[in-house]
């Protein structure tokens, strides 16, 4: 029985010269529709307007962005308070081309942090007829819809974010490798830039057992589809050189060791086309997006499940305290199995995102622990 799983699905739903549509950007766009109407139909039940709903989002969307940007900075790139101000705010670049600088320059701990404050700045007006913690107590639902959503995102985008790990859950996201195998110029030592004869990839998992290594180290057969332009020596040097040499550089995802060479056979379909079967070892890790994904999706139901039995009648941030202690405390627990925690805290094996985490997860204790008593976020 294999203990792992091949992930190799394509992030992207089509492309062209200038444009990719990708699976994330339709989730994400996925996640503010259903958030919004969800919003809409918690405030009819509730018996509020539309218009309500309506600032409500837009200041929540606008707090989110703006919080995790600015928290990003300061952790991350605080050096742009004093090189480049405007790109806090501004991340694009247009010479020699359009250019989106901020790709990965957003703080999820941002986002909750920018919607607590700019939900409270907006609970302050006159015209809001709802208390701060009712307020959020909305927001903490949308939120672990929209989690569910954009974590999903991340898995079809093959994001990879878990160490690697032998268990059952064990993923290989392999279509960085394959998709990469279809662009790579052909035979570099002979002709620089020539064209890549590859038409299309497959992976499968291998039967033969690897000995005691490494973890998540798992063996995987990989085809490659030659064009029928390719011959005999062409695809020979072209495993040989390039592909030994871009697996060789994708050693997150695959291991191939470049004290060996590379093991493959060719073959000679029917209608003389070429296909190459290479033996590898692909590196399976934790799918941490998965478990977000999933987390996400329990604390949705469960909060949606409580607050549509109460309604008006649930103590205000009861919902709101749930999320932060449920979805932090487990975020600071899938810290320990992603990769790349960048900026530990000096004295301590924990991460400024682990960190963050327990602080917005205290902030849930305490206004569980207080909000009864009345001590905290009342509206005057």
């Amino acid at each position: 029985m294999f203990s792992y799983f091949i992930w190799d699905i394509n992030p992207e739903i089509f492309s062209t010269a200038s444009f990719s549509l990708r699976w994330q950007a339709i989730f994400l766009i996925l996640a503010f529709v259903t958030s919004r109407q969800l919003l809409f139909y918690i405030y009819s039940k509730e018996g509020r307007t539309s218009k309500e709903a309506g600032q409500l989002i837009t200041i929540v969307l606008i707090s989110a962005l703006l919080g995790a940007r600015m928290v990003h900075v300061i952790f991350y790139e605080s050096i742009l308070f004093f090189s480049d101000p405007v790109e806090i705010f501004f991340p694009f670049e247009f010479q020699p081309n359009f250019i989106f600088t901020a790709k990965e320059g957003f703080s999820l701990h941002g986002s909750a942090i920018g919607v607590i404050i700019g939900v409270w700045f907006y609970s302050r007006k006159k015209s809001v007829s709802q208390q701060f913690l009712h307020l959020l107590d909305k927001t903490t639902i949308l939120a672990a819809l929209s989690g569910t959503l954009l974590f999903t995102g991340s898995v079809l985008n093959s994001e990879i974010k878990g160490i690697p790990t032998n268990s059952k859950a064990g993923t290989i996201f392999i279509n960085r490798v394959t998709k990469g195998l279809t662009k790579v110029p052909c035979c570099i030592m002979r002709n620089p830039g020539g064209n890549n004869p590859v038409l299309s990839t497959t992976v499968k998992k291998d039967n033969a057992q690897l000995p005691e290594t490494k973890e998540g180290f798992k063996r995987i057969l990989m085809y490659l589809f030659f064009d029928s332009g390719a011959n005999e020596k062409m695809v020979n040097e072209f495993l040989i050189g390039d592909v030994k040499a871009y697996l060789f550089d994708m050693d997150h995802i695959v291991h191939e060791p470049g004290t060996e060479p590379l093991h493959f056979t060719i073959f000679i379909e029917r209608d003389g086309n070429f296909i190459a079967r290479l033996k590898t070892i692909g590196i399976a890790r934790h799918p941490v997006q998965i478990y977000e994904a999933i987390t996400c999706l329990i604390l949705f139901f469960i909060l949606f499940w409580r607050w549509h039995n109460l309604k008006t009648d649930l103590k205000p941030g009861q919902i709101f305290s749930f999320f932060m202690i449920g979805f932090w405390l487990s975020y600071f627990l899938y810290g320990y199995i992603k990769v790349d925690q960048t900026s530990l805290v000096a004295g301590l094996s924990l991460s400024v995102e682990q960190i963050l985490s327990l602080v917005l997860a205290l902030v849930g204790i305490f206004t569980l622990a207080f909000q009864q008593k009345g001590l905290i976020f009342q509206k005057t």
